[in-house]
């Protein structure tokens, strides 16, 4: 069935991908929970090449896939990496390595992807670390 926006999520050999009422291909979502990804803020992700960028309701790509990785977007920003890996434990997967940084919903990098690790505080301050140095910026 296709939603108000005109598109349907279906699955096939490319994993699930989101048509159009001519059953044109849009893009392939990225998979999570077996199925297409949700909605976040609005945004949710799609594959193209093997990286990871956003996509409105009606299936538009408003976020060009370039990232290895990219969390769902929460308070406005997205988590993203690049260099990083996807590895199986058990049923599900964890990411590991590579450089993070955080974009908004514009797809601006706010916090350069240089850090080898980041997370984003309620107050809209991310906490990185580089090697051992650990550093404070505030985000707009």
């Amino acid at each position: 069935d296709f939603d108000e926006n005109g598109v349907a999520f279906v699955a096939g050999e490319k994993g699930w991908s989101c048509i159009n009422s001519d059953n044109k291909i849009l893009l392939n979502s990225f998979i999570f929970d077996n199925g297409p990804d949700y909605l976040s803020e609005g945004l949710a992700r799609f594959v193209e090449n093997k990286k990871i960028g956003f996509h409105d309701p009606g299936c538009k790509k408003t976020i060009q896939a370039e990232y290895d990785f990219a969390y769902p977007f929460e308070n406005g920003f997205s988590i993203v990496c690049n260099g990083c890996r996807s590895v199986k434990t058990d049923e599900h997967s964890m990411i590991q390595g590579g450089n993070y940084g955080i974009i908004n919903k514009k797809g601006e990098v706010v916090v350069p992807i240089e850090y080898d690790a980041v997370s984003l505080d309620e107050n809209k301050v991310a906490h990185t670390i580089k090697g051992t140095l650990k550093k404070e910026i505030p985000v707009q």
